[in-house]
C-alpha cells in the first residue's frame, strides 16, 4: 500500500480475487483507495480489471461470494462443534493424560499419573510456583517437550475435561470418556485457586484456613 500511496505503480496483479480478500467492505475500500491513487487491480484467474464499471461490478460478485462461502464453513463447524458437545464428544485435541482413540479421549497411563501429581500437588504447597518447580524436577513436560509454565498448570487444573465434562460456549456436558479427577478433588482446586485470586497470594496458611471452613 505504501507504494500505491506514493504512486510508485500503476497496476495490481492478484493470482485470485479472494487472494486479495474475502471481505466485501474491505475489498471495496481497498479497491476505492487504488483509484484515488489512478490503480488498476487485476485477477489473473478471473480476467477481471477494476479499470471499467463491468469489471467492477463482477469484482464485487466475486469477493461477495466468496465472503458467503466462507461464512457458510463457519456457520457450518460451529454447528457441528455444538452437536459434539452435546453428544459429550471431543471438539478439539486431547489435553495432556488423554489420546485420541476411535474419536474419543482415552486416559493415558503415565500422562494420568503426572495429571494427579500436579493435583496432589497443588493440594499440598497451594502455591503455582511451587507446583511449576516441582513438575520440572520430575521431569513432567508440555507434549511438546516445553517446560510447565504457571499458567500451563493453572489450565490443567481448572480443565473440566479431567473431571468427565465437556465445555463449549459457556455450557457444559458430560463426555463420553473416562474421567481421571474425581469432582472432590476439582471442587477443592478451584476453591483454592478463587481464594488464592482473591487475596492474591497463595500461602499454604490462607488455604488451609480455607479449607478448614469448608470442612
Amino acid at each position: 500500500m505504501e507504494k500505491v500511496r506514493g504512486h510508485l505503480v500503476d497496476v495490481v496483479v492478484s493470482t485470485k480475487m479472494d487472494r486479495i480478500s474475502r471481505n466485501v467492505v474491505d475489498f471495496l475500500t481497498l479497491v476505492e483507495e487504488f483509484e484515488r491513487h489512478g490503480v488498476k487491480l487485476v485477477s489473473l484467474k478471473e480476467e477481471i480489471n477494476t479499470a471499467s464499471a463491468s469489471g467492477r461490478v463482477m469484482t464485487t460478485i466475486m469477493i461477495a461470494l466468496a465472503q458467503f462461502e466462507r461464512e457458510q464453513i463457519s456457520e457450518r463447524t460451529r454447528e457441528k462443534m455444538a452437536w459434539r458437545a452435546g453428544k459429550g464428544l471431543p471438539i478439539g485435541p486431547p489435553p495432556i493424560g488423554y489420546e485420541m482413540h476411535e474419536k474419543r479421549f482415552r486416559p493415558v497411563p503415565k500422562e494420568v499419573e503426572s495429571i494427579r501429581f500436579l493435583d496432589a500437588a497443588y493440594l499440598e504447597t497451594r502455591s503455582l510456583d511451587q507446583v511449576a518447580r516441582l513438575a520440572y524436577q520430575r521431569g513432567i513436560r508440555s507434549r511438546k517437550e516445553r517446560t510447565l509454565t504457571k499458567q500451563a498448570i493453572s489450565n490443567i487444573l481448572r480443565n473440566p475435561v479431567y473431571v468427565g465434562l465437556i465445555s463449549h460456549n459457556g455450557d457444559t456436558f458430560k463426555a463420553s470418556h473416562e474421567p481421571i479427577r474425581d469432582q472432590k478433588t476439582y471442587t477443592r482446586i478451584l476453591q483454592s485457586l478463587e481464594q488464592n485470586c482473591r487475596h492474591k497470594g497463595n500461602g499454604k496458611s490462607k488455604a488451609k484456613r480455607y479449607d478448614d471452613l469448608l470442612q
